[in-house]
């Protein structure tokens, strides 16, 4: 690894900086004449190409340049700060100044410590010109003695995961229109994010853009846990199972005896069983919970989609739990922390920390890619490890997440119709949370929900046999070609973290 490290820096300087975090290392540029010349050149060979921009001037200090004839931004400091060259579509103001500026402008807070890269507003000028976003996300490091570190490859917009933490750390770019009451200014940084946290946008007038804009001499990243709401809700816990008597008598019986919650239902689906212990148990549930326990009898070959789906049928729940039979609640308020966040009008499925018995992640998330097409991130870390953005111990939002333990309103599983029963086995959860986000309603992972999950103990390996064999690859093929956009490019996952090292 050094000696890598060190033809690297031979080729592009010595003040370039590595990242080293669970195992990865990234690269990043911190030599900023390196940085302008190449990106420079880069631009100027893309711009040549593109006659439809006009009006173009040249940045101070910088090779790329950028169109000034109709995007306006708004620099709103911590402190009045001299400019040594004035532009006319770019606006330095104090934080205490009321915001008397065009709706259509663009704002970028800084706090006082904050340095904004000189091509900024070049770059997300580009972004707004082709795509017309209302929100562009940024990438941003440290700074500190002049030396550029840790940078945080950050995400698509997550306003889910905002509501809880301050992840962007003011590396965004907000249509000035989306901001409530945002002529009375922020006073702090405090009132910038609490603004960012109402901003309700749709997802498809947000863009990401992958590259570290902004540098930061301290972090201080806020992390709020989710409250318990008031009202409680008719909660559906929908459980699938073919006979393992012994697991659904742990399962059940975890809920009964861990939940801090009592307005549930639960719902087995019973999928051709022929254990007459399970017989015996369902009576004894019947009985223990009258009107609260649903037995659903399931006559047709395994369909995971058609099972859940049938559960849901016969509940009454305003809130559907889908849990697997081979899983066991460990956290009391389980249910409580769920729909403190399911409750959100923005929020579609919410996931929970799924462990092994050994206390070892099994889920955490899911994020897409072409090589394996999903993947659970993180799994076999400790169950508090420290990884990068301390993903395992955060309110997240993903693409995708785990049925195995997942709540989501009643009226949006219906609106999407529930799960696609052309996928019987394999990637369900994900088609369902992909057409979730199709919907503008985003997926979230909570640690704040944690469950063993004695994983494949119901049912075999997909790899087990040649007929499951088959049965993955046809519905992997099949996912593949449906939801090609978000697998070549997981709008929930940076592609400069390496997801086989994690």
């Amino acid at each position: 690894m050094g000696l890598f490290k060190n033809r690297i820096r031979s080729i592009v300087g010595e003040s370039s900086g590595f990242l080293e975090s669970a195992g990865n290392l990234i690269y990043y540029f911190a030599n900023p004449e390196f940085y302008r010349k190449l990106l420079g050149k880069i631009w100027r060979q893309l711009t040549t190409k593109v006659p439809k921009y006009t009006a173009w001037v040249q940045m101070q200090d910088s090779d790329i340049l950028i169109n000034t004839s109709n995007i306006h931004f708004t620099i709103i400091c911590a402190t009045s700060k001299k400019v040594s060259q004035t532009y006319s579509n770019i606006t330095f103001l104090n934080r205490s100044e009321s915001l008397n500026i065009d709706t259509t402008s663009y704002i970028i807070w800084l706090d006082e410590d904050d340095t904004l890269d000189p091509n900024a507003c070049a770059a997300l000028a580009q972004v707004i010109h082709q795509t017309g976003a209302s929100i562009i996300t940024f990438d941003y490091d440290f700074l500190q003695n002049d030396i550029r570190y840790a940078p945080q490859f950050l995400p698509s917009w997550s306003p889910a995961a905002l509501a809880y933490s301050n992840y962007i750390q003011n590396a965004v770019c907000v249509k000035c229109d989306l901001l409530c009451d945002y002529q009375q200014g922020f006073s702090s940084p405090i009132a910038f994010y609490n603004k960012l946290k109402q901003v309700d946008v749709d997802i498809r007038k947000t863009k990401r853009l992958r590259k570290v804009l902004l540098s930061k001499k301290k972090e201080e990243v806020i992390i709020e846990k989710p409250t318990s709401i008031m009202q409680q809700p008719l909660v559906s816990i929908i459980i699938p199972t073919f006979n393992k008597t012994h697991l659904v008598k742990q399962c059940i019986d975890s809920i009964i005896n861990h939940s801090t919650y009592t307005n549930y239902e639960i719902v087995l689906v019973d999928n051709r069983s022929t254990e007459s212990e399970l017989t015996d148990l369902i009576h004894q549930y019947q009985s223990l919970l009258k009107q609260n326990f649903i037995h659903v009898r399931a006559d047709y070959v395994f369909n995971f989609s058609q099972l859940m789906n049938d559960g849901v049928n016969k509940s009454k729940g305003e809130y559907i739990v889908l849990l697997n039979n081979d899983t066991e609640i460990i956290t009391p308020e389980w249910i409580e922390q769920f729909l403190s966040i399911a409750v959100r009008s923005n929020v579609g499925a919410v996931g929970a920390k799924l462990l092994y018995p050994d206390n070892s992640i099994q889920h955490a998330g899911i994020v897409l890619n072409n090589e394996v097409v999903s993947k659970h991130i993180y799994v076999g870390k400790k169950q508090y490890a420290e990884v990068y953005q301390n993903a395992l111990n955060s309110i997240k939002q993903y693409s995708a997440i785990t049925a195995a333990c997942l709540m989501i309103n009643r009226k949006k599983y219906l609106e999407v119709n529930g799960f696609d029963v052309r996928y019987k086995v394999e990637f369900n959860d994900i088609d369902f949370c992909l057409r979730l986000l199709e919907r503008g309603y985003y997926n979230v992972y909570t640690p704040y929900v944690q469950v063993y999950h004695y994983e494949s103990a119901s049912r075999q390996h997909p790899m087990s046999t040649k007929k499951s064999k088959d049965t993955y690859s046809q519905e992997r093929a099949q996912l593949s070609k449906q939801w090609e956009f978000y697998i070549e490019d997981d709008p929930y996952w940076h592609p400069n973290i390496n997801t086989f090292r994690l």
